[in-house]
């Protein structure tokens, strides 16, 4: 039973070294931001001398839309104290939902806690905790959330009275 401490530190080491590489490999070019177009119709991307879409001819070059090509940050949820601890939740840029609803993508079985207490979502390139449920108690850095929050790295969480988490993330 004294292993297993040991090797949910050791798998989170190697996680976090994984999510450096990653980041290291991937990470966007903060001057020369690569400018693509985009067809609305079909969201394909276009050549920069392309007016019209190729793929479902019909956009005309007025509704042709820019994009940034960047990469989006890395970030996850490790439970900091409790049964769990070390398991971590990895966020992606899709709604990540809080609660007792067994729908929810981290699902608390605890006191206090609404069936959807509130989600994490990636906005403007930061993760951002909104409260959902008026009444229930979000704590970060021990402070109750009432709207919403910008995450930074290394906020502890805490949901009613459930288990806290570490927020990480890798920009």
């Amino acid at each position: 039973m004294q292993l297993l401490p040991i090797i949910a530190v050791g798998l989170f080491i190697f996680l976090f070294l994984l999510g450096v590489l990653l980041y290291l490999i991937f990470k966007p070019e903060k001057k020369n931001t690569k400018v693509q177009k985009r067809c609305p119709g079909c969201g394909q991307i276009l050549e920069e001398n392309w007016n019209r879409c190729p793929f479902c001819i019909d956009t005309p070059a007025d509704d042709i839309q820019e994009v940034s090509a960047s990469v989006p940050p890395i970030a996850w949820l490790v439970v900091r104290r409790g049964e769990y601890r070390g398991k971590m939740y990895v966020l992606s840029s899709e709604r990540f939902s809080i609660g007792s609803n067994n729908k929810c993508s981290l699902v608390l079985n605890a006191n206090h806690v609404a069936r959807e207490q509130g989600a994490i979502q990636l906005r403007d390139n930061e993760f951002v905790y909104s409260q959902t449920a008026p009444g229930r108690h979000t704590y970060i850095n021990n402070s109750s959330v009432r709207k919403s929050y910008t995450l930074s790295d290394g906020d502890i969480i805490r949901f009613g009275d459930s288990t806290e988490y570490i927020f990480k993330m890798i920009v």
